[in-house]
């Protein structure tokens, strides 16, 4: 009798242990590095244990392993041996039989929930004892890494696993899992997803382009150019020589007005024009505003490959694209993408072909052009007039306003047979 509760015991205790093991590797796959150094930090006394753990996160795996596959196969062994006592050779069957119950139950698929529900709730309980574990399994350890190693470079694969950095992918699906679940609000990931894009973004995707820039001509007085700031409405304006290509300098509104309350409508602009700063139109925007910081300025000419003028971009621009349209009261009120009904929208050719896309869902894919205007010439083959139509199976442009040499505004509609796949999209999800 004595020898039967000895054996059972020392069973109950290995399907423990395997459990708490389980309960340790479900934990610390499901937590990530970020919050794992978070809790560290908040809690002082653990702190030298989760750095331990975020180190050796690979020799943690093996060792829980390697202790949970030994500890699972002395269970089974012992279970095999108390069995065999009181049914003799059916004894085998009954304990593989019961041993699967209990292991499959009680030290895997119960304690990994567990140990995924509470995350680095129960590290307090659980690094300690890994800690343990992986130090009395060192040397094996050591060998099965050796092995690993070897295998990984017979096979030109990467084994080490990733533990301390948050990839941008993981962080763009917790704003979304966010936004879906009601704990971000649409605002706020708009703010989200346009820093995280902040440092891929190019100067020349968010430039006002040079056909629709205004500048003035530097031998240009004060008398020439005022009634035109007004009308412009802008606080600085290029100026260039003799071709919007050749940008000399800027003027800043404000430094016209010592000018103007002198009366001195004759003064030159050269006399007050300021350097201007160029940029190439390949430059990230967030280099491109770390550099306006740096230089105290909010205006930049951007400049293309040849040298010409692309453009110019102010740090509205800039700050436009993490916190969306900045409109003061010089600002007309005009949305660049307008909703007309649920399968037609009239859009602003100076819209990003990107955005037009992020809004009605749908993948424009045309890697040679930036602009919807961009897109529209590339169909329409030339410069399309008033009222021209292009179909095609999942889209029709309308051009509902032209200008010199460009196209203004156009209104894009579904196809019957882009709703119809839209449709079945949807129905798929759901």
């Amino acid at each position: 009798m004595t020898s039967f509760v000895v054996l059972l015991l020392t069973v109950v205790f290995l399907v423990m242990l395997s459990g708490y093991l389980s309960v340790g590797e479900a934990a610390i796959s499901s937590v990530s590095a970020a919050k794992a150094q978070a809790f560290g930090e908040d809690n002082a006394k653990l702190a030298p244990l989760v750095d331990w753990e975020l180190a050796e996160r690979q020799k943690v795996i093996i060792a829980i392993l390697v202790a949970h596959n030994l500890f699972s196969v002395a269970a089974s062994s012992f279970a095999t041996v108390l069995t065999t006592n009181f049914w003799g050779e059916r004894g085998v069957f009954w304990a593989t039989v019961i041993m699967t119950i209990l292991m499959v139950l009680f030290a895997d698929f119960l304690p990994k929930c567990i140990g995924m529900a509470l995350g680095e709730r129960n590290f307090n309980v659980i690094l300690p004892g890994l800690r343990a574990v992986s130090v009395v399994f060192s040397p094996l350890i050591w060998i099965l890494e050796k092995i690993v190693a070897f295998f990984s470079g017979l096979f030109h694969v990467d084994m080490t696993l990733e533990s301390a950095v948050v990839t941008r992918d993981e962080i763009e699906q917790l704003v979304k899992n966010g936004e879906e679940s009601g704990a971000i609000e649409a605002s706020e990931r708009r703010m989200i997803d346009g820093v995280i894009a902040f440092d891929e973004t190019r100067v020349s995707e968010i430039m006002v382009p040079r056909v629709s820039m205004d500048a003035l001509e530097v031998n240009a007085t004060i008398a020439d150019v005022a009634s035109l700031m007004q009308n412009w409405e802008h606080s600085r304006i290029p100026v260039f020589r003799e071709t919007p290509d050749d940008i000399v300098g800027v003027v800043y509104l404000k430094d016209m007005i010592p000018y103007l309350r002198a009366g001195k409508m004759d003064t030159p602009l050269s006399a007050f024009m300021r350097r201007a700063l160029f940029v190439p139109e390949t430059m990230k925007v967030n280099d491109l505003f770390g550099m306006m910081r740096g230089k105290h300025v909010h205006f930049a000419v951007v400049v293309d490959e040849y040298g010409g003028t692309a453009g110019i971009v102010t740090l509205e621009d800039l700050l436009e694209e993490i916190v969306g349209d900045i409109r003061d009261e010089y600002d007309e009120e005009s949305a660049p993408i307008v909703q007309l009904n649920e399968n037609s929208y009239r859009v602003k050719c100076t819209e990003s072909l990107e955005d037009l896309g992020a809004v009605v869902g749908y993948d424009f894919d045309c890697s040679d052009v930036d602009s919807v205007g961009g897109y529209v010439l590339d169909k329409f083959m030339g410069f399309p007039e008033k009222g021209d139509i292009y179909r095609d199976d999942d889209w029709t442009i309308r051009v509902t306003d032209v200008g010199e040499h460009r196209v203004n505004e156009v209104i894009f509609t579904r196809s019957a047979h882009e709703v119809q796949k839209e449709r079945h999209t949807k129905a798929q999800e759901e």
